[in-house]
C-alpha cells in the first residue's frame, strides 16, 4: 500500500480533493430523529437503552457495550429502534465540544432503542461502509462545523436539522474506505490498549480506596482491636466520625452560565468549569473561558486553588452521577458545579475527593431530586452522610497513598493524550485526501 500526498492549490491555499472523492451535507445521507424520554421510575429494568455515555465513549458500539436498561411499550420500542448501521450523535451538553460526537453501531441489535440525549441518524442508502463511519464525523473541519452550528440555552444543543446541514468529504470507492477506516483502527487499537491498562489500574486503585477508607488498611499506629460501628454507607472503624457535610464544611457555593448571546463575555481569560470537566480529576486547564466583565455581571467568584467541586445536576446520567474534581487552578464555575469548603482542622480536601469518588454515584441515587432531570440544592448537600477518621494524621497517609496511585495514572494517561493527538493528525489528513492510500 502506497502513501500518496495530495496537492493544494497554490493560489487559493486550500486543499483540492482528487477524482473519486465527494462533499455532501450529512443530511443528504442520513433521516435523524430524536430520542426517547421517560421518567426515572422507568429505569434500571427492562429493554436495552444506548444513552449519552455510551456514544460519548465509543466510535462502534457493540452489544456488549449497552449497559442502560429501560421499561418500554412495543409501541416505544418500534419507534425509537437502532439498527445495525445507525449513527448516533451526542444531542446536548453543557460543553460545546461535546455536542454531535458520533459512534456508528456495529452490531444487529435486538429491541434496543436510545435516549433522549442522543440523536439517530439512519443511512438513506449503502454508500458509506460501517467501518469509515467510525471516523469520517470526526475530522477538525467537521466538528468546527458541527460547533459553530450550535444554539444555547443553559446548554448547548444541536438537532438534525443542524447537523443535516454539515458537509463531510468521502471517497467513492468503498475499498478507499475500508483502507482508510484500517489504518485508523490500527491507531485506535494502541489508544484501545492504553486505555484498558488505565481501566485495571483504576480498578486496582478503587479496591484500595475501598479498603483505605473502610479502615481495612490503617498505620501501623491506629492498628489493634478498636471494633467497628455501622453507618449509612459502610462499617468503619469505631473511632472514625460519622456525619453530615454541613457539619464540617464551612461554606457551599455554585456558579453561573454568563449570557450567550454576548459573545465578548466567552473572550476573556478566567477559567469557567463545566460539570461536564469533572471527570474524577484535578482541573488544570478548561474548555471556555470567561470575561471579568462576565463574571461581574454573573456575580460569579473565583474559586481558589485545591477547591473541591461535585456535579449537581443531571445526576440521571450514568457519566455525571458521582463525578467530581479539585480545581488545579483558580477558576469560576457554572451553575451545575458546587464548591464544597471543609474545614481542614476536621476533613482534608482530598480526602472529602477520594470520599465522594467512592461513593457519589450511591449518594446521588438517594439523595437527588427530580422527574426527569435530577439534581441536588444545597439544602439537600448539606445533608449527605460522610465519615473519616478523627486523627488528620490518619487522612493524610490516605491521601499519600492515593496520590501516588494518580501519578501512575497520569503518566499513562499523559501517554494516551500523544496517542490519540497522532492517530487524531493521521486522520485528519486521511480524510481530507491529503494523503491518500492506494
Amino acid at each position: 500500500m502506497e502513501l500518496i500526498a495530495n496537492e493544494v492549490d497554490n493560489a487559493t491555499n486550500t486543499h483540492v480533493l482528487p477524482p473519486g472523492w465527494q462533499v455532501v451535507s450529512i443530511g443528504e445521507l442520513f433521516e435523524f430523529k430524536n430520542g426517547l424520554n421517560k421518567e426515572r421510575k422507568y429505569f434500571g429494568y427492562g429493554t436495552p437503552i444506548i444513552n449519552y455515555m455510551d456514544v460519548y465513549k465509543n466510535r462502534g458500539l457493540l452489544a456488549k457495550d449497552i449497559k442502560g436498561k429501560v421499561f418500554l411499550t412495543k409501541k416505544e420500542i418500534d419507534a425509537y429502534d437502532v439498527k445495525k448501521g445507525d449513527v448516533l450523535f451526542t444531542r446536548t451538553s453543557e460543553v460545546v465540544e461535546e455536542i454531535g460526537l458520533s459512534c456508528v453501531v456495529l452490531d444487529n441489535l435486538t429491541d434496543t432503542v436510545f435516549s433522549g440525549f442522543v440523536l439517530r441518524a439512519r443511512p438513506k442508502n449503502q454508500i458509506l461502509i460501517d467501518e469509515f463511519k467510525q471516523y469520517c464525523f470526526s475530522t477538525r473541519l467537521v466538528r468546527r462545523d458541527i460547533i459553530s452550528k450550535a444554539t444555547y440555552t443553559t446548554r448547548a444543543l444541536t438537532n438534525g436539522r443542524l447537523l443535516g446541514q454539515v458537509k463531510i468529504a468521502f471517497p467513492q470507492s468503498k475499498k478507499e474506505q475500508m483502507a482508510i477506516a484500517t489504518a485508523l483502527s490500527d491507531g485506535w487499537q494502541i489508544i484501545s490498549s492504553l486505555e484498558q491498562l488505565i481501566v485495571k489500574k483504576k480498578n486496582i486503585r478503587l479496591g484500595t480506596i475501598q479498603a483505605l477508607l473502610t479502615g481495612k488498611i490503617r498505620p501501623e499506629k491506629f492498628q489493634g482491636e478498636r471494633g467497628v460501628k455501622k453507618t449509612e454507607l459502610a462499617l468503619i472503624p469505631s473511632d472514625w466520625i460519622s456525619c453530615n457535610f454541613c457539619d464540617v464544611m464551612s461554606g457551599f457555593s455554585s456558579g453561573q452560565t454568563p449570557y450567550r448571546e454576548v459573545k465578548r463575555f466567552y473572550q476573556g481569560n478566567i477559567p469557567w468549569i463545566t460539570s461536564g470537566e469533572l471527570n474524577y480529576n484535578v482541573i488544570m486547564d478548561t474548555a471556555e473561558k470567561i470575561s471579568e466583565e462576565a463574571m461581574i455581571k454573573t456575580n460569579l467568584r473565583i474559586l481558589p486553588k485545591g477547591t473541591f467541586l461535585f456535579a449537581i445536576t443531571g445526576l440521571e446520567a450514568q457519566g455525571t452521577r458521582g463525578s467530581c474534581a479539585i480545581t488545579g487552578i483558580e477558576a469560576t464555575t457554572n451553575q451545575s458545579c458546587m464548591a464544597l469548603f471543609p474545614d481542614q482542622t476536621k476533613l482534608l480536601t482530598e480526602y472529602l475527593f477520594y470520599f465522594y469518588l467512592l461513593y457519589g454515584d450511591v449518594l446521588a441515587f438517594k439523595y437527588c431530586q427530580g422527574t426527569k432531570q435530577q439534581s441536588y440544592t444545597a439544602s439537600i448537600a448539606k445533608k449527605l452522610p460522610i465519615y473519616f477518621p478523627s486523627d488528620i494524621e490518619e487522612q493524610r497517609y490516605i491521601v499519600n497513598v492515593l496520590r501516588s496511585m494518580d501519578s501512575e495514572l497520569l503518566s499513562l494517561e499523559h501517554k494516551l493524550k500523544k496517542q490519540r493527538e497522532l492517530v487524531q493528525g493521521l486522520m485528519q489528513n486521511l480524510l481530507s485526501a491529503k494523503i491518500r492510500l492506494v
